[in-house]
Order: C-alpha cells, then sequence, then structure tokens
C-alpha cells in the first residue's frame, strides 16, 4: 500500500532560524491490511511524515524533499491532496487545523460532496460514520463547542463515511476515553484496511491487534521486528517509556489542608443539546496532585475553566481557604490563584518568539528566561512558536505558567502530543514549587503513577473519587461498568 525509499526533507529556514534535515535515508513498507505504529517523541519527524504521505508536504510548507514514495504503486511525487481523498485519509494531530464547517454532519459531508457523490449516497454515509463513532447525539451542533475528544471523533467520523484504502491518524487516539477508544478500534478493524498511526504513547489496547511498530531515531525509523530488544532501549531513549521511581517528589501531599472547595455548583452551556455541570461536592488539597478521568464530553474541561474563572458558574460557589476559613472567590481571585493549560496550546499562545511569550506581564530576567528555555526544553529566544511542533507549543505553555506563582496548575489534557518524560518533567515541575496539580487526562497509567486521587465524570457530575488503593474501579468503569454516585 505504501513504499517510501531513502526520504530525506529539510523545511525551509526562517531569518534567525534554520532547520536541520528532519529525515534521512528513511525507509518504509506498509502492507495491504496492515496496521504500523510509529512512534517518535516531540519534533523527530511524525506530523511531518504523514503531510509528506498525504501530499500536503511540501506542496503548502516548502522545503526540500527527495526518495521515493509510492501510495498503491503510483508516486506521489505530482499528486494533489484532493486527487487522494479516496485512496488516502487522515486526522491531524490538533483537529481545529482541519475543521471548516459550522455543524458537525456538514464537516462529515464536505469530502464527500467535493468528490461530487450523490445526494442520498452522502446522506447514508453521514448516518454510518456517526454511528461508528457514537456520535449521533452531536449531528447538528457546531463543531467549535465540542470537545478536543470529540472533535477528533468527527474527523474519524469522516473516514468511516469516505473509508480511504490507508488511514494516517497522527496522535487521534491521545484523546479519546478508553471506552470510545475500544469501540471504535473494534470497528476501524472489523474490515481490512491499512492504518498508520503516529504516537508518542500507544495504548495498551493496540497489543491485542497484531501491530507492527516503528520507532523514530536519529532521522529514520527503526523497526522493533528487526530487533525487540534494542526497539526498547530506544524507548527509553527517547523519553516515551513511564518510570514513576523518577518522580517520587510527586507522590508526597505536603499538606492535609483544603486549597479549593466547591458547593453546588451548577453551569449550562447555551447552546442547542449542550450538556449542564452540576456538582455537588469537590475538593482540592494544598501540594496534592489531583487527576479527573471520564468520557469524552462528560465535563472535565468545563470544570476546569470554572475554577479558573474562565466561566462564571449559574449558582453555587467555589471557596478557597483564606485566614484559616474557606471564603468565596471572585472571578478575579480565580484568575490570581491558578493557571489553566489549555488543551489546545494555539488558543493560548500568540506572541511572535518565544522570548516574548515568556516574558509577557512578567518581564523576567534574561538569565531566568535562558533557564525556563533549558528547563523546558525549548528551541530558542527568537523562535517562533507558530513554526513550532504541537509538542513543543504544549511546553512554551507549561514554561509561561512555570515563571508565575500560581496556587493550583490545571493541565487540560497536556499529555496528548508530549512524550511521557515530557509530561512527567512538566508536572514534577509545578509540584515541587510546592503547588497543587489538577490534570485532565484520558492515559490511564499517567493518572494511576501521578495521582493522589482520581475523580471520575459522567454527563456533568463526579460519579466517584478514586485513591491509589482503589484504582482498579477506575479500570472497570472505562471497561463499560455503571458507576453508581458517590
Amino acid at each position: 500500500m505504501l513504499e517510501i525509499e531513502d526520504l530525506s526533507f529539510t523545511f525551509p529556514g526562517y531569518p534567525g532560524l534554520d532547520f536541520p534535515e528532519l529525515f534521512r535515508e528513511l525507509t518504509l513498507t506498509v502492507s495491504k491490511g496492515e496496521i504500523r505504529v510509529i512512534l517518535g517523541k516531540p519534533e523527530s519527524g511524525k506530523t511531518t511524515l504523514a503531510r509528506i504521505i498525504t501530499a500536503l508536504i511540501p506542496r503548502y510548507s516548502g522545503g526540500n524533499l527527495s526518495g521515493r514514495i509510492k501510495l498503491d504503486g503510483v508516486e506521489l511525487k505530482d499528486s494533489h491532496p484532493y486527487d487522494l481523498i479516496p485512496k488516502v485519509g487522515t486526522v491531524f494531530q490538533n483537529p481545529d487545523e482541519q475543521i471548516i464547517t459550522t455543524r458537525c454532519d456538514a464537516e462529515i459531508a464536505f469530502p464527500m460532496e467535493s468528490m461530487g457523490w450523490d445526494k442520498k449516497r452522502i446522506a447514508e454515509r453521514i448516518d454510518f460514520g456517526l454511528e461508528s463513532t457514537g456520535i449521533g447525539h452531536l449531528r447538528y451542533r457546531d463543531p467549535a463547542t465540542l470537545s478536543g475528544g470529540e472533535k477528533r471523533k468527527l474527523l474519524l467520523a469522516s473516514l468511516f463515511a469516505v473509508n480511504p484504502a490507508l488511514w494516517i491518524l497522527d496522535e487521534t487516539f491521545e484523546e479519546l476515553d478508553p471506552a470510545s477508544l475500544q469501540s471504535i478500534l473494534e470497528k476501524i478493524l472489523a474490515k481490512e484496511r491499512t492504518i498508520i498511526l503516529f504516537m508518542t504513547k500507544p495504548p495498551a489496547v493496540l497489543a491485542e491487534h497484531g501491530v507492527k511498530y516503528s520507532i523514530f531515531h536519529e532521522g529514520t525509523l527503526f523497526h522493533k521486528e528487526d530487533s525487540p530488544e534494542k526497539f526498547k532501549k530506544l524507548m527509553i531513549e527517547e523519553g516515551l517509556l513511564l518510570d514513576p521511581a523518577r518522580y517520587p517528589s510527586t507522590q508526597i501531599n505536603k499538606k492535609e489542608e483544603p486549597l479549593l472547595k466547591i458547593e453546588n455548583l451548577s453551569y449550562s452551556y447555551k447552546t442547542a443539546g449542550a450538556f449542564t455541570l452540576e456538582l455537588e461536592h469537590f475538593t482540592l488539597n494544598k501540594g496534592e496532585i489531583v487527576s479527573i478521568v471520564g468520557r469524552n464530553g462528560s465535563g472535565k474541561s468545563t470544570l476546569g475553566k470554572l475554577l479558573c474563572g474562565l466561566l462564571k458558574p449559574d449558582s453555587g460557589q467555589i471557596l478557597a481557604e483564606k485566614e484559616s476559613s474557606l471564603s468565596p472567590l471572585t472571578v478575579k481571585n480565580l484568575n490570581i490563584l491558578t493557571g489553566f493549560i489549555f488543551q489546545n496550546p494555539d488558543y493560548q499562545i500568540f506572541l511572535p518568539t518565544v522570548k516574548e511569550e515568556l516574558s509577557y506581564g512578567l518581564n523576567p530576567d534574561e538569565d531566568t528566561v535562558d533557564k525556563v528555555i533549558e528547563l523546558f526544553k525549548l528551541p530558542g529566544k527568537e523562535v517562533p512558536p507558530a513554526l513550532m511542533s504541537y509538542g513543543a507549543r504544549k511546553r512554551l505553555q507549561g514554561a509561561v505558567y512555570y515563571l508565575f506563582e500560581k496556587d493550583l496548575y490545571i493541565v487540560d489534557e497536556a499529555d496528548s502530543g508530549l512524550s511521557v518524560e515530557d509530561f512527567a518533567s512538566m508536572i514534577t515541575r509545578f509540584h515541587q514549587k510546592g503547588s497543587s496539580v489538577l490534570f485532565i487526562t484520558h492515559n490511564m497509567e499517567l493518572s494511576r503513577a501521578f495521582s493522589q486521587r482520581v475523580y471520575i465524570m459522567e454527563q456533568g457530575r463526579v460519579v466517584n473519587t478514586v485513591d491509589e488503593n482503589s484504582f482498579n474501579l477506575v479500570n472497570g468503569y472505562f471497561a463499560g461498568k455503571n458507576v453508581e454516585p458517590s
């Protein structure tokens, strides 16, 4: 299905920024019906290779590309992306870069309309796409109102509808809850499709499906089938395997004192079909690391935005300890108390260079800027964030908030697009400042490794609280078992 021979690529330079050669004589063969997982840390070239295969790069980016790429026996060199719609489909790492319409069913219809399919066939395929991804209830919603995971399901629904021969999925499963991942993966594998998954953290469920693995190393790909022992060693070297023992400080709850407390909080979105969040009780302690898990669209990000003052509750209170008692907080005080790291870094990064982004509102000295750039492995002070990878932009978000003195850091799906090493490093640096950390995730391994408590959310409510002694409850919940409210 796909043959890549001696591929090399370098992005065009930018004033003050020269890109190194990204690939060097990279070779890959993917057979029809094969599932190939390609692993790599941020900036290793996963997204670039995905867009080369779909003929988006270098056509729309520029750069020097050499080597041969054949898709189903046909050279890609002179192909236009729109001509490849029936052959290869992709879901971007950042769904907001790809969604272009204002209604979910229209989004699914768009590629089929582009190919001139008749109305009846399009309608049938829209139904099939919605059913395959379990988002029939979102048919008439504006994609802008969906959660990150729901946006990914919408783009997957488009692939189900068009059903191209080759599926290119760039970190697509990272923000899907485990139950949705299992269900959608089973439907993808029900027919013989060729799938390439670009990932930093492969979910365990993939191991059940005869997957082949490769990893980026020194500009080329190393295949697990060549040497499983070397492959595991490279996984460790690239920071893609979790070792909680390296971060013992994250398991220390420094104080058993409340930091924030919610009482009878409610919030409703004012859009058609949107849900209501209702929380009777919710507590965060000082120096505690807590995670929130739950199915896509269950209200996790909404809760984070309420806690930092981005959304104003319809009723109820958010209280904080003040002079040995709990007092209601205003939106301004919530802004001062908390730092909120968005699920999508592009909602939060807006200045021309890394230095300006780090200096905005604080004006730190040069030594501090240099130190933070080193701590968060950023490419340099004068580099434009727009030219950085998705993962590097997420590390920049973390670096900006690291400079602020916050009592609580709320991290929304920050592990998506980051290596395990990068995520663990970010959480640890926040916690070592004496701050509380609340992270929202679908990764049960990270939740288990770094949380002292886990809140499970469903349909705008907290249905249970789990401590480190009862993580089996989390696993049972995501296997599809019902959990009664605690």
